[in-house]
């Protein structure tokens, strides 16, 4: 594996104070210690995203966030395969994301597909929604926040998933993307584009993360209520046994000028 210590995505100094929530662009890494090593030496980027799984992983190797240095912003997320989610049920992913440490973390994914009928979906986003206020409850005390996972492929789904959390005093959402792309579904950006400008549309809202989108033309075309965009980007283009790294054109992502947070 290649040395990975070098990426011009997003720039901001990894010396700046830590902000309230990520903005730009967030490192997905891996339980791999190549690819963390190389985030940590790379002062472009402020903020790094693992899987709980991978935090797990890290926690049996005797490591938590306190690996990644005071200037690295920290986030887990339960953003995982569905095959693997029951195993993190509320106790066990508490338990985790406690020892682990993150500054942030995306809590309770839970499957909502259009394969699943209308009752199915709800009920998910339902226990979802009563999840993640829990889990707030149960982190009381910690240091670490959650931005909750909106859900939904209609408006009515999205308002059940959206409504409740804010009225808990949820300011900050994820969108999971990965759905949009791949595994025989082709590619649906122009499906995405137009869900995030609806959720963009939600009463109030004025920030959403999202997770497994970072093509530059996709990014140009969302609304302003899109602050940071996590996933692999850089792991693949200089870590996956990359023979170049590519020149990925930072000017063309003017609308997210720091990685790291506000």
């Amino acid at each position: 594996m290649q040395d990975c210590g070098h990426f011009s995505l997003i720039s901001a100094p990894s010396n700046a104070q830590l902000p309230l929530y990520p903005v730009g662009y967030v490192a997905r890494v891996e339980a791999d210690i190549t690819q963390i090593n190389a985030v940590i030496q790379n002062h472009i980027i402020g903020a790094i995203m693992l899987n709980i799984d991978d935090a797990e992983k890290l926690l049996k190797m005797g490591l938590d966030t306190s690996y990644f240095g005071p200037n690295k912003l920290v986030i887990t997320t339960s953003t995982i395969d569905d095959r693997s989610l029951p195993k993190y049920y509320l106790e066990k992913e508490v338990e985790v994301v406690t020892d682990f440490g993150p500054k942030f973390h995306v809590p309770r994914d839970r499957p909502v597909y259009l394969s699943q009928n209308k009752k199915e979906r709800l009920w998910n986003i339902r226990t979802q929604v009563e999840d993640t206020i829990e889990m707030r409850q149960l982190l009381n005390g910690t240091s670490t926040k959650l931005i909750p996972l909106l859900k939904g492929i209609d408006q009515e789904e999205l308002h059940a998933s959206y409504i409740p959390l804010k009225n808990e005093g949820f300011d900050a959402f994820t969108y999971y993307t990965a759905q949009y792309f791949g595994n025989g579904r082709g590619n649906l950006s122009t499906d995405l584009i137009t869900d995030v400008r609806v959720i963009s549309t939600l009463p109030n809202i004025g920030y959403v993360m999202l997770i497994g989108v970072q093509s530059e033309n996709i990014i140009r075309k969302l609304p302003p209520v899109v602050k940071a965009y996590a996933g692999l980007r850089f792991i693949k283009e200089n870590c996956w046994n990359q023979p170049t790294m590519k020149d990925l054109g930072q000017s063309n992502l003017s609308q997210f000028p720091n990685s790291g947070g506000l």
